[in-house]
């Protein structure tokens, strides 16, 4: 069935909506104002629109409305792609199809995009969401997403309803990442499936939830990190930050440069010695200190595990005291990789000594601390995690935020 427009905002006021006090909203969903799209359509992709029959019918309508006895599961899927290699999957956020930055994410990963309404289905229901994906395999032409492989993430509700998914189909997950819940991997097979779980730092009781978790797993092996978002409360905020990157290297190490195929996928296992890891996070102003998982001398088993050093300093500059430095960049999400573009330093300490432009682990450029401005020059294809870290005559460090954007 093709999704109309009209549907489309309907779906966007309906099933995306989420509980939580301090939430921003667009069309009924938390997310940080920053990220608030255009009006949802389809743009240059189609949309369609599946109710899948529930074995045992919710016992009360859904938050957002939607059938009792179906859960209702949208898909977008980008026009000009040959072969899909995956899908964006949001179990709790049916309008999630109609966003532009999210199309584009997908695009170029060559992705399609999920957005469904799990809210009140039962555990042995979940697996509605394979019957929809070959109900779209046959509407979109794409007979490869009968095996298309997952990226989770969600908000709120939705974090409980994604781990349960990946825990259904581990084998065909490549990476979770929970927004705004005090959920991680859940079982041996979770566990293995890199995982971070980013949450407001006065939201209830999560920090305190999440810290003690965080040993629990990580004893067991999980390949897991947590990321407070400080002074935020129950918001989405700035959580794409971290976890686009996450995914792109996620689905860069393991699945690779696979094309899909007639059957399974066959993700590449990630290995906990060969990530990084950081220091547990304790309070606003305190950088963590990050190594990779030989040279960590803390304990690694309290420790968060990060995939790579890309993904730890972005993860570190993530959680550092981002008062104190604020860039202007583009307004662009997407940049081409030879795009020059200088990025203005708005704010920084009056005892700034140095500058440096980072994205990830790589140094992009550098400045003297008078100096404004720094360039962006020939980047990578992929998902960035710029931010600038600025030296004080005192050399101690301050950072700005992590700003993601995507290099085609």
């Amino acid at each position: 069935m093709r999704y109309t427009r009209r549907q489309i905002v309907r779906a966007g006021i309906g099933a995306g909506l989420f509980a939580g006090v301090g939430c921003k909203a667009f069309n009924g969903v938390a997310m940080a104002a920053e990220d608030a799209p255009q009006a949802p359509d389809a743009r240059d992709g189609r949309i369609f629109q599946r109710n899948v029959p529930l074995k045992t019918p919710r016992k009360k309508e859904p938050r957002g409305g939607g059938p009792l006895d179906a859960v209702e599961v949208n898909c977008w899927v980008p026009n000009g792609v040959a072969s899909l290699r995956g899908v964006l999957v949001n179990p709790y956020y049916t309008a999630l199809v109609g966003r532009e930055d999210y199309q584009q994410l997908a695009r170029h990963l060559g992705f399609a995009v999920i957005g469904a309404n799990y809210f009140g289905v039962r555990n042995d229901d979940y697996d509605t969401l394979i019957e929809a994906l070959d109900g779209f395999a046959t509407d979109a032409g794409h007979a490869e997403l009968v095996h298309a492989p997952f990226c989770f993430n969600s908000f709120s509700a939705g974090c409980g309803m994604l781990m349960k998914m990946a825990a259904l189909y581990p084998q065909r997950t490549i990476a979770c990442c929970p927004v705004g819940l005090e959920v991680g991997p859940r079982d041996e097979a979770t566990q293995s499936i890199p995982t971070i779980t980013v949450f407001g730092e006065r939201d209830n009781r999560q920090f305190a939830q999440l810290s003690a978790k965080l040993p629990e797993q990580r004893r067991e092996g999980a390949l897991w990190s947590i990321a407070p978002q400080w002074g935020q409360q129950h918001e989405y905020h700035y959580a794409n930050d971290l976890v686009w990157p996450w995914w792109e290297h996620a689905i860069r190490s393991r699945l690779g440069e696979q094309q899909s195929s007639d059957g399974p996928p066959s993700l590449k296992a990630m290995d906990e010695a060969d990530g990084w890891l950081g220091d547990a996070p304790t309070k606003k102003g305190v950088v963590p200190q990050i190594a990779p998982f030989s040279d960590y001398a803390g304990d690694k088993t309290n420790a968060c595990w990060l995939p790579n050093a890309l993904l730890a300093r972005a993860w570190q500059a993530f959680l550092a005291d981002v008062g104190e430095v604020k860039l202007a960049v583009p307004d662009s999400l997407v940049i081409h990789r030879h795009a020059s573009l200088d990025i203005a330093i708005e704010k920084a300490p009056q005892d700034a000594r140095k500058i440096e432009l980072f994205n990830g682990d790589v140094k992009l450029d550098e400045a003297a601390g008078e100096r404004r401005s720094l360039t962006i020059k020939n980047l990578p294809v992929g998902v960035t995690a710029i931010y600038a870290r600025v030296t004080r005559s005192d050399a101690s460090v301050a950072s700005s935020r992590v700003i993601r954007k995507i290099v085609v």
